[in-house]
């Protein structure tokens, strides 16, 4: 700026006119603009230009690289203590790296606390172990490393035979899945999602067997979901087929279950006199005392749902000792789950579950729930639903995902 102020007092003191100083200041500002073109436009600036540029870029690539090296050593140390500490062997090491990264997992040692990303895995991994094996050795090898694997961690569930347990997913597991057991086979494959029936052979730690009505369209490596009936609820187990050889169909075990719907049963009036007591698991007492029951009615009863009239002392979620007679000398003694609580024009009430029958008793009590409906004229395979039925099937399908 001053040195501009200082061009202006030359050329006025060398006597120019206006017009002749508008000219020189012009030629003036247009010889420092043509300089920096000229400078932005040098080759060796444009060369040093982009040399810094791609230098930085390198720079940072290298920092990036750097940093993600980091975190891999770091993830491969926490797996690696991990699988020291399950005392998993470098072959099931190297499977559950496989499987880790098949489930698409950030953290690689979260394999170890995240069963349903290791079944994902698992499965993903089995489909082509299985149908890259070159024989039924292979197979098996893959097969024994995937359970040791599960045995380790803790991903095998606890299979006794509890028949309420069975109503919960995270109790369930295809091992509990009893011999000459009916199933249903849901093809997944592209374009064909049929369903074959099929009896339950064997069931083993290294997978089911099944025999089949008609030969299955599968092979090794293929997916399939097996769909059997607890009770009156429907699960599925999404499983990889081991092998197919007409009609014999082996497939692997998974241990988690998939809620898929449940069978509704026409609501029978029973009016029988029942005596409950609440049972829970745990109490605080100075020392051992026995249920203390009350009495009151089962007005209705759907399968395993009863409904209670009587001024009972539960609340929903709330475990009770139920005992009724449901014909003439038969009696059921079970646990039941109370599932809602409510008052209506005739008294309080109560809608509970029973939850502690094995399948076998759960099935002669539909079987008594048909025959009753029969009786009174009423359709044992009825579609119909009314407010209760719903609301108390809705309220079952919520305790049993």
């Amino acid at each position: 700026m001053i040195s501009i102020w200082f061009q202006r007092i030359f050329l006025a003191a060398a006597g120019l006119s206006p017009y002749e100083r508008f000219e020189a200041m012009r030629q003036i500002e247009r010889g420092g603009r043509s300089g920096l073109n000229a400078l932005l436009t040098n080759k060796w600036f444009i060369i040093l230009g982009w040399s810094l540029i791609i230098v930085l870029l390198l720079i940072l690539a290298a920092v990036r690289q750097h940093q993600r090296e980091r975190n891999r050593r770091k993830q491969i140390r926490l797996f690696e203590e991990k699988a020291n500490l399950f005392g998993l062997t470098p072959e099931e090491r190297q499977v559950l790296l496989t499987i880790a990264r098949q489930a698409r997992m950030k953290q690689l040692v979260n394999i170890y606390f995240r069963p349903r990303e290791f079944e994902a895995g698992m499965a993903r991994f089995l489909r082509r172990a299985l149908a890259a094996a070159v024989n039924e050795e292979e197979k098996k090898r893959q097969i024994a490393v995937i359970e040791s694997l599960k045995y380790k961690i803790g991903f095998v569930k606890n299979h006794s035979s509890g028949g309420g347990r069975y109503r919960r997913s995270e109790y369930l597991t295809s091992r509990q899945i009893p011999i000459d057991a009916e199933v249903g086979v849901v093809l997944n494959l592209p374009m064909d999602n049929r369903e074959y029936r099929a009896n339950v052979v064997s069931n083993e730690v290294t997978g089911i067997t099944l025999e089949g009505l008609a030969p299955f369209p599968l092979k090794a490596g293929d997916a399939c979901t097996l769909q059997y009936m607890i009770g009156s609820v429907l699960w599925g187990f999404d499983v990889v087929v081991i092998s197919c050889e007409g009609a014999a169909l082996k497939v692997c075990h998974v241990d988690h279950a998939r809620y898929i719907n449940r069978r509704r049963f026409v609501r029978v009036p029973l009016h029988q006199p029942l005596w409950a007591a609440k049972f829970p698991v745990f109490v605080r007492a100075p020392k051992p005392v026995p249920p203390v029951f009350q009495q009151a009615e089962v007005v209705e009863f759907s399968g395993p749902t009863l409904r209670i009239r009587g001024a009972l002392e539960v609340s929903r979620r709330d475990r009770i000792l139920v005992i009724f007679e449901v014909e003439p000398g038969r009696v059921v003694q079970d646990i039941a789950e109370v599932q809602r609580v409510g008052r209506t024009g005739t008294g309080p009430f109560c809608v509970a579950e029973m939850i502690g029958m094995d399948t076998r008793s759960e099935d002669e009590l539909i079987r008594l729930t048909n025959q009753a409906a029969l009786e009174q004229g009423l359709a044992a395979d009825s579609d119909e639903e009314d407010s209760w039925d719903e609301e108390q099937t809705e309220a079952s399908a919520e305790v049993s995902v």
